[in-house]
């Protein structure tokens, strides 16, 4: 029984250890998921045109990242100067983000959605493609 329980617990750290070293490895710039031109994107101050046009349409923002998930590396927020900031999750999990991308310029292409208004943010991004910069 004693066995058991720590080849289970050695299992389970390896496999943390193992994403974790992953991630580790992930150059600091560049694409992460689909990569996309990069020609244009909107700031986040003009979402909320976009979604009073049309529900739940595909964007390309661009600004800065404020917070990012610093366990599995699949979500970053996007500072809003003018209030809460955008969060941004990666689609289906299917990509990770690198450590160390506080403050760093982001472009970001996915489906825009509107979250409740007693949310910390202003508008929730599922990402197909992330390029931090």
């Amino acid at each position: 029984m004693k066995n058991s329980f720590l080849i289970l617990v050695l299992s389970i750290g390896l496999l943390i250890s193992c994403a974790e070293n992953k991630r580790k490895q992930l150059p600091e710039k560049g694409f992460f998921g689909q990569s996309f031109s990069k020609d244009s994107c909107i700031t986040v101050i003009h979402l909320g045109t976009i979604v009073s046009v049309q529900d739940s349409p595909e964007v390309k923002v661009c600004g800065t990242i404020g917070k990012y998930c610093k366990g599995e590396g699949c979500w970053i927020s996007i500072e809003n100067p003018n209030g809460k900031p955008v969060l941004v999750e990666t689609s289906n999990k299917s990509f990770i983000v690198p450590y160390d991308i506080d403050n760093k310029k982001v472009q970001v292409k996915g489906k825009l959605i509107q979250v409740e208004p007693d949310s910390k943010y202003s508008y929730k991004i599922i990402a197909s493609g992330v390029l931090i910069e």
